[in-house]
């Protein structure tokens, strides 16, 4: 979950509606835990793996330091993945990685092979 700016809500929010797709937007006032920067550094990781490791999202440009995103950048991303053939076939890429992640965890699958001889190993 990101924190943002009340400036960088106003352009993600201009962003959004410039684009013209329809969206569904939940907004919650943040909790202060001191972890702000280490919070900034995961998402940083976080959008190296999503886009260029398993390449289930797009890059955004980044204004400044700040990690500001305008709404010019956040309107051509979504239009991008909404209304184009590089977004479909990477909506068609985050249904096959989905599919992937319930076989992996259901019973037999590999994640909950491994979970199950994490769990024997401390027996």
């Amino acid at each position: 979950m990101g924190v943002f700016s009340s400036s960088q809500l106003k352009e993600m929010a201009i962003g959004l509606e410039r684009s013209g797709v329809r969206f569904l937007w939940a907004v919650r006032a943040p909790k202060e835990d001191g972890q702000t920067q280490a919070r900034k550094t995961e998402q940083k990781m976080n959008s190296v793996f999503l886009v260029e490791e398993i390449k289930v999202g797009l890059a955004v440009k980044l204004e400044d330091e700040d990690d500001f995103v305008s709404a010019a950048e956040l309107e051509e991303r979504v239009t991008e993945l909404m209304n184009s053939k590089k977004g479909e076939a990477l909506r068609e890429r985050v249904k096959a990685v989905r599919e992937a992640a319930v076989v992996a965890k259901s019973e037999g699958g590999s994640a909950y092979v491994a979970m199950e001889g994490l769990v024997a190993s401390f027996r």
